[in-house]
């Protein structure tokens, strides 16, 4: 099901057609940057009114019993110490979620949060899990089902505000491609969400079973593809909410980590480890 009408769609549109064209014209300036300052690095700032603490997250946002979804955004890395084209992707959504609170975990934080809040079977199998992008794959359900929220990739950025698309009553919204393939780098939620529960028992049961080395396979995003073609969910399409790697690339977002993207690190290595 997809709430958009064709006044937001071709608003939309050309909101994301400007955003790209930024994007483009910034590039050149971000690797002049790189050129000169190559160590500086900026970081991500949690909210104040976000505890650090993984295990228990604290939102003094104000917001009406009717708005299912709540107002924080979740997202994860390597570091929160990250390249200008990565914190300019973080500013410009911070400008597109005004109301928002913003909760960064690290991977350490990632794995606190799991142990705390999914003892016992999940945990055993997140560390089962030797990438970090297929741990924040599993991550980003677990957070969700537990407090709700938005969460983004680290190299995405909105192209629409989020008070605009995310309206009171909305349970949830994930992202479809044109091709009407589903997609993991955006999702929106309610706590308690019976469809992102559904998509975590799928994701725990392939890394418990799966044969298969592919961290696309494995955790995400052809689990979305599986479980929400069978079930009813509400959906944009992505060009028209939130874009990748238009003001950042693999080059930026990996700066500081010799492993590099997830598809390398798994030619390297098994995605899960087996069984002790």
């Amino acid at each position: 099901m997809s709430r958009q009408s064709k006044l937001d769609d071709f608003a939309a549109f050309l909101a994301g057609r400007m955003v790209k064209l930024v994007a483009n014209a910034m590039r050149p300036l971000f690797y002049l940057h790189y050129w000169l300052l190559p160590q500086q690095r900026f970081k991500l700032e949690n909210s104040a009114a976000i505890s650090t603490s993984p295990g228990k997250i604290i939102n003094d946002n104000r917001q009406s019993t009717a708005t299912l979804i709540p107002k924080i955004i979740w997202q994860t890395n390597y570091t929160n110490k990250v390249g200008l084209p990565i914190k300019a992707a973080w500013r410009w959504n911070r400008l597109l979620s005004r109301s928002y609170q913003y909760c960064f975990h690290s991977t350490e934080d990632r794995h606190a949060f799991v142990e705390q809040n999914f003892p016992g079977k999940p945990t055993e199998l997140y560390k089962r899990l030797t990438i970090g992008a297929a741990q924040d794959d599993v991550w980003r359900l677990m957070v969700l089902y537990k407090h709700g929220g938005i969460y983004m990739d680290i190299d995405s950025h909105l192209i629409w505000p989020l008070d605009r698309f995310i309206e009171a009553g909305t349970l949830e919204m994930f992202l479809r491609y044109k091709s009407k393939d589903a997609t993991n780098y955006f999702i929106a939620s309610a706590a308690a969400n019976p469809n992102i529960k559904s998509l975590l028992d799928e994701v725990l049961y392939r890394i418990e079973t799966s044969q298969s080395n592919n961290v696309y396979e494995i955790t995400g995003p052809s689990p979305f593809q599986d479980i929400l073609a069978n079930k009813s969910h509400a959906w944009r399409l992505a060009q028209h909410t939130c874009l990748q790697g238009n003001l950042s690339n693999k080059f930026f977002q990996y700066l500081d980590k010799p492993q590099g993207c997830w598809t390398q690190e798994q030619k390297r290595r098994r995605v899960v480890q087996p069984k002790q």
